[in-house]
């Protein structure tokens, strides 16, 4: 084969090289889609599927569920309840955002006789009260309570807030006619806080949760202080060992 032959060749086979380059990559650009969090696929750097790496959605293998340590119901009056769940969400990075639950009233035959809904918000590392009021149960009293998210948990990312708002001088106040607790809450930074609600949960000698109540403030303007005061209509009957108050961010 001569010198001119074989430069001949040499230049085809250049030729059909660079040919075949410029279609490998615009049919890979043609047909590539870029990782997305929401194309279902397990792709980029995620580490599950639409979960993990760059993605808001956190997955379940990084994340542990809420913890409900207990469910409580309390008389309100003749036919009607009040309940609480205290729940905890143990991520350090990952929150849930309005999340369904369910309480259930049940009479002493395991029939439910009253239930509510509702949506939380879990904070990480917070434990939160969740509260709901005016269960009717007509003439029937309720010997057991329910309480279950209704929906899959779905933690987001999202880094643990330090608490702003402090809570100081908690005291119980004498009062023959009703029972009262007063707080101040000190804002501690310099922004106005909207609509945080305050839970007081009081326990007895063997640490049982023996009455709740809440209350929300509209407004705690920065390095500001407000009133905080829970009644009931009735003083309490057991002898109270301590008491909380968790406040709630919206």
């Amino acid at each position: 084969m001569s010198w001119g032959t074989r430069k001949r060749n040499f230049i085809i086979l250049i030729f059909f090289v660079l040919v075949l380059l410029v279609v490998s990559v615009s049919a890979f650009l043609f047909f590539y889609e870029e990782p997305t969090c929401f194309d279902k696929k397990q792709n980029g750097i995620e580490t599950g599927v639409d979960c993990g790496g760059t993605c808001d959605l956190l997955c379940s293998t990084a994340t542990v569920d809420p913890i409900v340590h207990w469910v409580r119901y309390f008389k309100i009056a003749d036919g009607l309840y009040s309940v609480i769940a205290y729940v905890e969400n143990q991520n350090t990075d990952a929150t849930v955002k309005n999340l369904p639950y369910i309480f259930k009233l049940y009479d002493d035959k395991g029939v439910a006789i009253a239930e509510k809904t509702g949506q939380v918000n879990l904070n990480p590392r917070q434990i939160i009260p969740i509260t709901q009021t005016g269960l009717p149960t007509g003439e029937l009293d309720p010997v057991r309570v329910s309480f279950d998210f209704t929906d899959k948990v779905i933690w987001q990312k999202e880094e643990r807030q330090e608490p702003v708002l402090i809570i100081k001088d908690e005291q119980i106040v004498p009062d023959k006619e009703v029972q009262k607790i007063t707080a101040e809450v000190f804002n501690s930074s310099l922004e106005d806080i909207q609509n945080v609600t305050f839970v007081v949960i009081v326990y007895d000698k063997n640490n049982n949760a023996i009455a709740s109540s809440s209350t929300l403030i509209e407004e705690i303007r920065g390095s500001q202080k407000a009133n905080l005061l829970f009644t009931w209509p009735t003083n309490f009957t057991d002898q109270i060992s301590r008491f909380e108050i968790i406040p709630i961010y919206q």
